[in-house]
């Protein structure tokens, strides 16, 4: 189970309850039971962590799961994939038109297909000498 799915991070929703586990309760607040939810959600992730079959930490993953379909969404994400524009030289070809610049993603080039760029001819004997 991810530490996201379990709410045991300082970060995004119950921010204050994942910094209570994170410090070992010398900061944020305690989580309760039937309150937030987190409570419930580090307790599955307990649980998991100490089951050793498979199927029942499968299991304890669905609860965790069902808890977000049944009572979230906990947080929503405000913005993301905003175009922006993107300065490609004349004659640098293959490029896609959405481009994705970022914290967030994993940032362009490497999220798209390099091998796939290619130059124009006169672009490519410009680039190496031979104009």
């Amino acid at each position: 189970m991810t530490t996201e799915l379990g709410r045991l991070r300082a970060n995004r929703a119950w921010p204050l309850e994942g910094k209570y586990r994170q410090t070992g309760g010398d900061e944020g607040w305690e989580p309760q039971p039937g309150t937030t939810y987190a409570y419930e959600l580090q307790e599955l992730y307990d649980l998991g962590l100490a089951t050793a079959d498979i199927n029942e930490r499968h299991q304890i993953v669905w609860d965790a799961i069902q808890i977000h379909i049944d009572h979230g969404p906990f947080m929503i994400g405000g913005s993301g994939d905003q175009s922006m524009p993107t300065v490609v030289r004349n004659g640098f070809m293959g490029i896609p038109d959405l481009v994705i610049l970022g914290p967030w993603a994993p940032g362009s080039p490497g999220n798209l297909n390099p091998e796939q760029f290619w130059m124009q001819e006169a672009l490519r004997l410009e680039s190496l000498g031979q104009e």
